[in-house]
């Protein structure tokens, strides 16, 4: 029995040093709340830091030059007056929840258009 016990503890530690650092980065980053696929099947974006690297200039001029926010919830459906359209037309449309790195917290609409943009 102890044999076994030392085996499968073995067994687990060489499984776990195995795995590369990003596969643990990527188990990380799957957070409950952050899905970047919208109910309608069509990506947000690549990753949150693409959401943040592409509002960073609107969101700097309103909290001030070099204020970082980290994302803290996205939420799909029943978020904008426009939604349904935008949805008809290709486009991914979510509330994203953020704070602040001063320790502000609140929320704005993003929408993930197609390549040939909305009309």
């Amino acid at each position: 029995m102890k044999k076994i016990v030392l085996l499968t503890a073995i067994a687990t530690v060489s499984m776990l040093s195995s795995c590369s650092p990003t596969a643990f980065q990527k188990v990380r980053s799957i957070q409950p709340g952050l899905s970047l696929i919208a109910p309608n099947g069509v990506r947000l974006a690549n990753s949150t830091q693409e959401i943040v690297a592409s509002t960073k200039s609107t969101f700097e001029s309103k909290y001030g030059f070099g204020v970082t926010y980290t994302v803290t919830k996205i939420t799909y459906g029943g978020v904008a007056p426009f939604e349904e359209r935008a949805i008809q037309a290709g486009a991914a449309v979510a509330k994203i929840d953020f704070k602040t790195s001063k320790g502000q917290v609140g929320d704005f609409i993003y929408v993930s258009t197609p390549k040939n943009g909305l009309n």
